[in-house]
């Protein structure tokens, strides 16, 4: 069974849970990965973003965010062409 398809059967038995960034990530090829990113930057940075986790590692903190190969980024939904 794809990804796609175990996500929807439980967003079906918990009653349709919104749709989350960590989904989005998975279901468009995604793997899920761990970053330091700036203090002020939360879970999935949108990667597409230039320096969204360009601090020191004094002014940076540990996020979850979305590794997408070469050539791609994670637009804060889905996995993009860059």
């Amino acid at each position: 069974m794809g990804a796609t398809l175990i996500i929807q059967a439980v967003n079906a038995a918990l009653g349709s849970c919104p749709f989350t960034a960590e989904q989005g990530c998975l279901t468009s090829g995604g793997t899920l990965t761990l970053a330091t990113c700036c203090t002020s930057t939360g879970d999935f940075p949108d990667t597409c973003s230039i320096g969204a986790c360009g601090c020191s590692p004094d002014a940076s903190h540990e996020v979850r965010a979305c590794a997408c190969g070469t050539g791609t980024c994670f637009n804060g939904s889905a996995r993009v062409s860059q």
